[in-house]
């Protein structure tokens, strides 16, 4: 219950333009459960939209989003 509402609070600041808001917040589930989808999902949502956001200007942010983004994909692949 309560990880899924942390989820639903990620995804509301996600869905309200404010990704920076949420990008740690689905690591609180995460530490209870690694391979939670739904927690991966938002996070990944989280940091694809900092990256957006970014536009590229500055290179040690774009890799460390791009290296995020990559890990969770693989995860859940």
């Amino acid at each position: 219950m309560r990880i899924s509402a942390g989820r639903a609070t990620a995804r509301a600041r996600v869905e309200s333009g404010k990704p920076l808001e949420a990008v740690h917040l689905p690591d609180i589930a995460l530490t209870a459960e690694p391979v939670n989808g739904g927690a991966l999902a938002i996070k990944k949502t989280s940091l694809v939209h900092l990256l957006v956001a970014s536009a590229n200007t500055n290179l040690c942010e774009t890799m460390w989003l791009k290296s995020e983004i990559a890990s969770i994909e693989a995860v859940l692949a």
